[in-house]
């Protein structure tokens, strides 16, 4: 009866003639997206082949150049076209009511999601999302052509991670290195595959990236002789009922498919995830929704990863979500952790590791278990949930010769954690686990570069070093989350290119004034750092003062800085919960932490300060990490370093869209003579009339 009902909500033409008819339209069509770059091997094998280009040769480490074309459009979830919406049942797709599609007459046509029905619209790369896997090899020249079939919205695309050395114009993010691509345009960017790496794309205006315009991007070593076979897990959190631009619009008056405003979701050291509600994650794609903590709600057919016994695999993970981390393990194994945001790390057996909003985290799985199905779980850190339901994103890893069968393996999953063999978790965002869970951190500032690793850049006399503090914060008019902010200023988005104008020697015309984000009020306008050509900075990043409360993945573009200290606020050591701020950082303002938005930080020990030529104890300058996204600990604090020698417009900001739709970014404006010229052609826009 519940398929039957089921079919006759969906079904829209059943005719078996019809079927075939379109499927073979379907093949059609097809075809000439093979030959636009589209990865033509299917979800389960993501990355696993060099990717085609616009020529349909593939992109092997033998090119020293290779072309693609990503096309942008509008799709449906759930849908095979328009006129064959699917449902999901006992984990498999039906147009039908009696008879499941055989995958091969979906992969790569339908955006599964969680399975939900009535469909979401999403913006797609070349029909999927993920977009189609560019996989590349170290020094190859990059030309992708983006052609933007939306109608209605204007995007660009950014390489995330790749430093884009002495080429700032390729960035892709709107309104800061170039102006938006409109419907029916055409962008080639142009780059250098310089590093290899875990990387991805993704859309860089508004909304549109959690809309679904997203995709890994893979640089692997040229003549590697050690190079193990490798498996990438895209990691999404899913809203059916709400997008961005909704959420965006109703936030902080209460909207959505129930006219409710979430509880705002917390992590077990008090924590704050903002009030989008996480209803399913996905994992390359695909995922399933909980009605309760052990009841199945969307029957969806998940990611099937498929290894061979007594093996290796590398595995690069990517969290393109829009809010949440993910703590992710798989079941009945340990992980060796070996890089991160793309740099080797001296490796850490863990039963898990933590990944934030545009992290990314590879890890060596071994293959040394009874041929089974195994689940690969990747679940919130929330803790006060208001309803039962699970908040994970899942895949199956399926080991040669075990059986193929439609239902995964069920949670809850048992992590083998006990008091004499504690379990290992990576990359915490806080210090302690509750001690009865029998869980150990190990923090970022414990983990130390990979062979080939380089010392962080270093100055001969103290005084050199350029010191920025930045306070990550939600301070508001009248004590009210609104507005993001970075030093108390709100990111104003210019309506022109900044490097443009930068490049003129102009200013932007939403420009900062002087006393902005100096005094306790908070404003907004386009707010710059300078960073002085070759000069090493330092960098303070901070969440303290009115409108802290929350942890923060901060990205850099252009650079990798070095980790060199962090510092973690003080916390219950039983229960793990928050206590007070860190003692080092002296906001500068009244003594009230409900008053003081710690716009001007600094350190409290005076002898720290370059300006007074201090050195801050602890540094660790010999083997520290790199990453290019960082999380900053509600109450605490993250130094990092870079040598200011990319010239370019870089953008720094929150990589929680929401954080970041409402202000939590800046630029950091490295141009210089060294900057080269605008590209011939290069697209511009400005307000008419200009102001």
């Amino acid at each position: 009866m519940l398929i039957n009902s089921i079919f006759y909500s969906y079904r829209r033409i059943s005719s078996s003639s019809y079927a075939s008819t379109m499927r073979n339209a379907w093949a059609a069509l097809l075809l000439p997206l093979l030959l636009l770059g589209s990865e033509v091997s299917g979800q389960s094998r993501l990355c696993q082949s060099d990717t085609i280009q616009v020529d349909g040769t593939p992109c092997s480490e033998d090119k020293e150049a290779c072309e693609f074309r990503l096309e942008i459009k509008h799709k449906l979830t759930m849908t095979l076209d328009r006129n064959n919406r699917l449902f999901a049942h006992n984990y498999k797709l039906y147009k039908e009511a009696t008879t499941p599609l055989d995958e091969s007459q979906y992969k790569d046509m339908v955006v599964v999601a969680d399975g939900w029905t009535p469909a979401r619209l999403v913006t797609v790369v070349n029909d999927t999302m993920p977009g189609p896997c560019l996989v590349l090899y170290e020094g190859q020249k990059v030309t992708v052509h983006v052609f933007n079939d939306l109608w209605s919205d204007g995007l660009t695309i950014h390489w995330h991670g790749l430093h884009m050395t002495d080429n700032a114009y390729n960035d892709g993010v709107s309104f800061v290195t170039q102006c938006p691509i409109l419907p029916r345009e055409t962008f080639t960017y142009t780059f250098t595959a310089e590093t290899k790496g875990t990387y991805w794309y993704h859309a860089h205006i508004g909304t549109v990236r959690t809309m679904g315009v997203l995709g890994p991007l893979i640089v692997r070593e040229r003549n590697s002789q050690s190079q193990l076979e490798e498996r990438v897990l895209v990691l999404q959190d899913w809203n059916h009922d709400v997008t961005s631009d909704q959420m965006r619009l109703g936030f902080f008056s209460g909207s959505g498919a129930d006219q409710q405003m979430q509880e705002i979701m917390r992590s077990l050291d008090g924590g704050k995830f903002d009030h989008f509600a996480f209803q399913s994650g996905l994992i390359n794609g695909r995922g399933r929704t909980y009605a309760g903590s052990m009841t199945v709600q969307t029957e969806t057919p998940l990611e099937v990863i498929e290894v061979d016994s007594n093996q290796q695999y590398r595995f690069r993970v990517i969290n393109a979500g829009s809010l949440y981390p993910f703590r992710v393990a798989v079941e009945g194994h340990r992980l060796s952790v070996v890089a991160a945001d793309g740099w080797d790390l001296q490796p850490v057996v863990a039963e898990s590791f933590i990944i934030n909003p545009a992290e990314r985290y590879d890890f060596v799985l071994t293959t040394n278990q009874t041929v089974n199905n195994y689940l690969i779980y990747a679940e919130t850190l929330e803790v006060n949930i208001s309803n039962p339901n699970r908040h994970v994103a899942e895949a199956i890893l399926r080991y040669a010769g075990a059986p193929a069968s439609a239902q995964p393996p069920d949670l809850p999953v048992d992590r083998g954690c006990t008091a004499d063999d504690k379990c290992v978790v990576v990359n915490c965002p806080f210090r302690y686990y509750p001690q009865d869970q029998h869980t150990e951190c190990v923090l970022l500032n414990q983990l130390t570069t990979g062979p080939g690793g380089a010392p962080a850049p270093a100055v001969d006399n103290p005084t050199d070093l350029i010191e920025i503090f930045l306070n990550f914060a939600f301070p508001g008019p009248v004590k009210t989350e609104e507005e993001a902010s970075v030093n108390g200023i709100q990111f104003l988005q210019p309506p022109v290119a900044a490097i443009l104008r930068a490049k003129e020697n102009k200013t932007l015309p939403t420009a900062c004034r002087p006393a902005c984000g100096r005094t306790q009020e908070q404003c907004a306008c386009s707010h710059v750092v300078t960073l002085t050509r070759d000069r090493v900075h330092q960098f303070v990043l901070l969440g303290m003062g009115n409108g802290s409360g929350y942890s923060h993945p901060i990205h850099m573009h252009g650079y990798s800085f070095y980790v060199v200290k962090m510092g973690y606020p003080s916390y219950d050591p039983t229960t793990g919960v928050f206590r007070k701020d860190n003692p080092d950082i002296d906001c500068r303002g009244p003594a009230d932490r409900t008053v003081t938005l710690c716009n001007t930080a600094t350190w409290k020990n005076e002898t720290w300060r370059a300006e007074n030529g201090g050195v801050v104890p602890g540094l660790n300058l010999d083997n520290p990490i790199r990453k290019d996204t960082i999380i900053v600990p509600t109450g605490g604090y993250v130094v990092v370093r870079i040598k200011a020698d990319n010239p370019g417009m870089w953008y720094m900001h929150c990589h929680m869209e929401i954080h970041h739709l409402g202000g939590m970014a800046l630029i950091l404006d490295g141009t210089s003579p060294t900057l080269g010229p605008v590209p011939d052609g290069f697209p511009t826009c400005n307000s008419y009339p200009p102001e």
